[in-house]
């Protein structure tokens, strides 16, 4: 619209034959019109206005990319995060699984009392429900981008004919 608007600031001729009669056909007119419009400040006007909206479209566009980038970078840092909580709290959960196998051992030899034994249970099934937990965080967070970027339920004007 602006580059309309600054074309529409040059002249732009016209040039028009018109044909006629008089007098019963007896006298034959033929003339030429010849109109050579100036732009003036109302022209102007309408391209600055343009311009103007052109620049304000311009930084708004600008504006949305960079927060649509912004997003981007933020799902793609949670779904790293997330991922590596899980693998952290799921070596965590070994750990403190293997330190029940190993304590429930010691029960079993009488060197450890139930108490002890029990506690370390108990530890090794909360760090595996929190492994678990982060695990469902992780699929979350891949699954969410994966959804935003429109890899998973596309919308149908996404993929025409499919």
């Amino acid at each position: 619209q602006a580059q309309r608007a600054k074309l529409d600031r040059l002249p732009d001729p016209t040039v028009g034959v018109h044909y006629g009669q008089e007098r019963d056909r007896q006298e034959k007119i033929l003339g030429v019109t010849v109109a050579l419009p100036f732009g003036g400040s109302g022209r102007r006007a309408d391209h600055a206005v343009a311009l103007a909206r052109a620049t304000m479209a311009t930084e708004r566009t600008r504006q949305i990319r960079l927060k649509v980038e912004g997003d981007a970078h933020r799902a793609l840092s949670a779904v790293r995060l997330s991922r590596s909580r899980w693998e952290q709290l799921s070596r965590l959960a070994e750990q403190m699984q293997a330190t029940a196998a190993t304590m429930r051992r010691g029960y079993e030899l009488g060197e450890l009392d139930l108490a002890q034994t029990l506690t370390a249970q108990r530890q090794a099934l909360e760090a595996a429900l929190g492994a678990q937990q982060a695990e469902l965080d992780a699929i979350e967070a891949y699954a969410r981008l994966r959804l935003d970027a429109h890899e998973i339920w596309a919308l149908e004007h996404d993929h025409p004919g499919e």
